[in-house]
């Protein structure tokens, strides 16, 4: 079985698609941390695309999904930790942008869930990734609940991070992501609609599990 949850930056994709994942016992894969990957890559090579793409053709970035766990790795060396920096969240929507990096990704996503029950969340995966995905989901939230989240979320272990300048960074993100040429986010058609702003987190993960409950049994009639 394959589930899937799209949606804008800070509207709970992440923490929901793993708690569901703990819970169905499925496995959990980052779409985020695959783009964020790639993004440290280009972060390192001074944001210049000719370099960028030049190190990128040498495959030195892997990832391991297991459950609710993701880690990404360059050169055999764990960057999972520094995927949430400041800089990368700045450049993540530019190097997502970039075809070469969403064919790439797509690739490791279909690799990642071809043998096994798993639970995958991004901003395509639903219209471009996996069409045919068993169930799919779109979260969403005000713009406010969500910087405050990313805010909470950038901020554990260092000083504070300026509300004023996550929510500037959530909005250009939004705008680069639904204007974007190459998959741009929007909703599928068949996808179910979550408003997690005041849903709490226990109930939007419980829709979830109802709905792959619902299918589970419909397969068996």
């Amino acid at each position: 079985m394959l589930i899937v949850i799209d949606g804008p930056s800070g509207a709970g994709k992440s923490s929901t698609a793993k708690a569901v994942a703990r819970k169905a016992g499925i496995d959990y894969i980052d779409s985020g941390a695959l783009y964020r990957g790639f993004t440290l890559l280009y972060v390192m090579n001074g944001q210049k695309k000719s370099k960028f793409f030049e190190v990128i053709e040498k495959d030195i970035l892997s990832f391991i999904f297991y459950r609710d766990e993701s880690r990404v790795s360059i050169n055999g060396e764990n960057v999972t930790e520094k995927l949430r920096s400041e800089e990368v969240s700045h450049n993540v929507s530019t190097v997502a942008a970039f075809p070469e990096v969403r064919d790439r990704v797509s690739v490791y996503l279909k690799k990642a869930a071809l043998f096994h029950d798993c639970i995958a969340e991004g901003r395509d995966l639903g219209t471009v990734v996996f069409p045919d995905a068993d169930l799919k989901f779109f979260l969403t939230a005000d713009i406010n609940e969500r910087a405050m989240r990313r805010q909470k979320e950038m901020s554990v272990g260092i000083e504070e991070v300026d509300f004023n300048k996550v929510k500037e960074n959530l909005v250009m993100r939004d705008d680069k992501d639904l204007s974007r040429k190459a998959a741009p986010l929007r909703k599928a058609d068949d996808a179910l609609e979550i408003d997690t702003t005041e849903t709490t987190f226990d109930e939007q993960v419980n829709i979830i599990l109802t709905e792959i409950e619902k299918h589970k049994k419909k397969q068996l009639t």
